[in-house]
């Protein structure tokens, strides 16, 4: 029988006994039902899946057929933030700084702020990947910090409430001009439910300090 496995554009993971999912196709949380759970537990322990079962999957437009792709449903969502550079420093930075990278901030933001519930969640993130230059580079993060910091000087013209969103995919598209490849966190917590969403390089949180996301689980990470 043919296996099943989930979505391109969908992450999952297990918080205080239950599933959540993420569908960025659809812009959509979503929480399993028990029976969903125990059968997506079913497919991660290798278990042959009844016809039914495998129909419940499909059903869910979470899952697809393989058809020869990868035949493993890979674990739930794992993630490792462990240093943040939040760009409210108190260095003094080259004027460059400002004269170069403060302008190209505030044009992202701008741009991102007013995309954001106007296009499709999926479309506005690869619009994001489109400034990362064929050759990325890796940097060290105290090379980030002045990029940062004039993103953060930039942030003060955007004052809005639930921008995590926008910011993110701003400084997504900010640090792809420069070269720097980043990753895109989605991340929920249950009681009361709530969404947030991130940028990190590596294990280092970036813009946001690492209080502002410890209480979120990574549902979902977008390289």
């Amino acid at each position: 029988m043919e296996r099943v496995i989930l979505k391109q554009d969908v992450g999952y993971c297990e918080l205080e006994g239950h599933l959540y999912f993420l569908d960025v196709s659809r812009d959509r949380y979503l929480g399993a039902s028990a029976s969903l759970a125990a059968t997506v537990d079913q497919l991660l322990q290798g278990g042959e899946l009844s016809e039914s079962s495998r129909k419940q999957l499909i059903d869910t437009g979470l899952f697809v057929d393989a058809e020869g792709r990868q035949k493993v449903l890979e674990p739930p969502c794992q993630l490792h933030s462990a240093h943040a550079i939040t760009g409210r420093s108190a260095k003094i930075f080259p004027v460059y700084t400002a004269i170069y990278r403060l302008p190209c901030a505030v044009l992202f933001l701008a741009i991102f702020h007013g995309l954001v519930g106007r296009l499709h969640l999926r479309t506005i993130i690869h619009l994001s990947q489109y400034t990362l230059r064929t050759k990325s580079i890796d940097v060290l993060p105290s090379s980030i910090e002045p990029m940062l910091y004039s993103f953060t000087q930039a942030l003060r013209l955007f004052p809005r409430k639930d921008k995590c969103l926008p910011d993110a995919l701003a400084l997504r598209a900010y640090l792809g001009l420069q070269g720097i490849r980043t990753t895109l966190v989605f991340g929920i917590q249950p009681s009361p439910f709530m969404a947030h969403c991130w940028i990190q390089h590596h294990d280092t949180v970036l813009g946001q300090d690492l209080e502002a996301v410890a209480d979120f689980r990574a549902i979902k990470v977008v390289p």
